[in-house]
């Protein structure tokens, strides 16, 4: 996957975004893929993008996606358990 210099806005907004979010998203069945829902998902950066000029590999490759509900994806966001606590 290429990686051009977009800003976070600009990258969610691409069509090379739309397009690795559609095969990630077909790649997980369409659920999530931690309870299964097929509502709300979207696509979760494991590696944060924030964070790819500090990795040696695309953080925008298959292995570091993950498709995730609203809910799942909000806790991994904001690192918090099922309870809203920290972790």
């Amino acid at each position: 996957m290429i990686q051009n210099e977009y800003t976070t806005d600009e990258f969610y907004r691409s069509d090379e975004w739309m397009e690795i979010r559609a095969d990630i998203m077909e790649r997980d069945g369409f659920r999530c893929r931690v309870c299964g829902s097929t509502e709300s998902l979207s696509v979760h950066h494991i590696v944060p993008r924030k964070y790819k000029d500090l990795v040696s590999f695309d953080i925008d490759f298959e292995g570091n996606l993950i498709t995730l509900c609203w809910r799942h994806h909000h806790m991994a966001d904001h690192k918090v358990d099922i309870f809203g606590r920290e972790i």
